[in-house]
């Protein structure tokens, strides 16, 4: 079975060469202008599919000028508009392309050969076997079957193919995985893998949180995800234990909720300077969930107003009481 591929690329270069498919699906291919340090050793390839229905996928990544086979250096860079065909070819399949190029840049159309052996290879390791376009993305995501067997061999089961192509995606492959048990950290379920993976859960980040003491040692899952999904990095966690007794204990919950509302070691710092400095951690975060700010607080006193404890402010800020409108009295 063929999918047939087509790419409205530039029109410098391909003008008149694209042409609809009537019956099926469409794929364009296009490769990008880049620097010219990278143009002897990889390029950007932009590819496209379009469904019978109307609908698109597309895809655009840096590629190994070797990994496009027929593709030479001097086809590209040619001054002059050149025929050119090239194959991508990986366990799922072929991407046989043909086009033009020119100074670096390019386009055309292709059609994907499916390896049917892949799907075979698949189903012995008990998946299902994709359909045609299911095994037309595992080629672009770069899934094969050596992921499944590394993965499983490291504990964490079979994947599926959704799961498979996650992981070929987002790179959250057995060398990922093995960056983070070389830390300690246990870590045995397929998505909570990838999830890492997304938002940018490195080895040193979970090695560098365990350092911060006990609390922050073994943490689930979830929570590691919060804590790098909100930006929290260890030295954001050392600098608010460095901020008193109350600080030095918080939880990763505590320190995300923190986080979110924008409660920094300055925050406070400010604050005491204007005489709030035993605030707990829940009230410097309601001050900042409520909008007491510093510039809140010497309003008072620039009204000749008396200083309100931390509940006051919060009641009156709630409240819209504005001290700036009160003229302070001789």
């Amino acid at each position: 079975m063929k999918i047939v591929l087509t790419l409205a690329a530039s029109s410098l270069l391909i003008a008149g060469t694209f042409h609809p498919v009537a019956a099926g699906e469409v794929i364009d291919w296009r490769i990008l202008p880049m620097g010219e340090e990278n143009a002897s050793s990889e390029l950007d390839l932009a590819i496209r599919k379009i469904s019978s229905d109307g609908g698109t996928s597309s895809t655009t990544r840096s590629w190994p000028l070797a990994a496009l086979e027929g593709l030479s250096q001097q086809q590209l860079m040619a001054e002059s508009a050149t025929d050119t065909a090239f194959v991508i070819r990986r366990e799922p399949g072929a991407l046989e392309c043909e086009g033009r190029v020119q100074n670096g840049r390019g386009g055309g159309e292709c059609i994907f050969e499916p390896d049917f052996g892949f799907t075979d290879r698949l189903e012995q390791l008990g998946l299902e076997r994709p359909d045609a376009n299911e095994q037309y993305h595992l080629m672009l995501a770069g899934a094969d079957t050596r992921m499944i067997e590394e993965l499983e061999a490291l504990g964490f089961g079979r994947p599926d193919l959704d799961q498979l192509m996650a992981v070929a995606i987002h790179g959250a492959d057995a060398a990922y995985a093995g960056e983070l048990a070389a830390t300690g950290y246990e870590l045995d379920d397929l998505d909570d893998l990838v999830a890492f993976r997304i938002h940018g859960v490195t080895a040193s980040y979970v090695e560098k949180m365990a350092q911060i003491g006990p609390r922050f040692r073994a943490l689930p899952a979830d929570e590691i995800l919060a804590l790098s999904i909100h930006g929290v990095t260890p030295d954001y966690v050392a600098a608010l234990a460095g901020m008193g007794p109350g600080f030095a204990e918080l939880s990763a919950e505590e320190v995300v909720t923190m986080r979110i509302h924008g409660v920094t070691p300055e925050f406070a710092a400010a604050m005491a300077a204007l005489g709030y400095d035993d605030l707990s951690p829940d009230e410097l975060v309601r001050l900042r969930i409520h909008d007491v700010n510093p510039d809140y607080v010497q309003a008072f006193e620039e009204a000749g107003l008396r200083r309100p404890d931390a509940d006051e402010l919060v009641r009156m800020r709630i409240a819209g009481f504005d001290p700036g409108r009160m003229k302070k009295r001789d």
